[in-house]
């Protein structure tokens, strides 16, 4: 697994990088979207929860694993000042995508998909996720962004094809958001 997580300030604004990976999708871009999230909120500053979260991207290897994830950490994280809450849904693709747009940063949504339809010309694993965000660091691109952790491919615009490979693991996800104010 390549180790491509990195901060930086651009124009005054936390920049956050996924990380690329092919193991841990699920991990990698949930870590994305809750620090993605934390930023937008203004509470995002990396220090000791760094540590949950490296653990976020390496050893989430699908939604169930950022399910238990979540609910270990939730407590620690809600106590560091992270008003973060968590739903797993079965609904379409372009029902979530109106949803994350409407949260303008504050909220994202983790979906697992087929491999093959995502990257047909690689040899991909089973397990394959990619988030989906708006705002925040994302807001020079207008919308909702997709995020996916597989090599190469990093913030890229929402794809066509993006509910047929929601297909196979039938239209599950895991939505996150803010709830309240640090």
């Amino acid at each position: 697994m390549a180790k491509e997580m990195a901060q930086e300030k651009e124009e005054g604004a936390l920049v956050i990088q996924v990380e690329s990976t092919k193991a841990s999708c699920a991990g990698a871009a949930a870590a994305y979207l809750l620090r993605s999230i934390a930023a937008r909120a203004g509470s995002y500053a990396p220090g000791i929860e760094e540590r949950m979260f490296d653990e976020l991207e390496r050893l989430s290897i699908d939604l169930n694993d950022v399910e238990r994830w979540f609910a270990t950490y939730n407590e620690q994280l809600t106590y560091l000042g992270y008003r973060f809450m968590a739903r797993r849904v079965a609904f379409r693709t372009a029902g979530i995508v109106a949803w994350v747009k409407a949260g303008d940063g504050f909220r994202g949504a983790l979906l697992p998909t087929s491999a093959r339809v995502m990257h047909p010309d690689e040899k991909a694993p089973a397990d394959h996720a990619v988030g989906l965000i708006s705002g925040g660091d994302v807001s020079k691109r207008n919308g909702v962004v997709m995020v996916d952790p597989w090599p190469g491919a990093g913030t890229i615009a929402v794809p066509a094809d993006l509910d047929e490979a929601r297909r196979e693991p039938r239209w599950a996800g895991l939505l996150f958001f803010w709830s309240g104010y640090s």
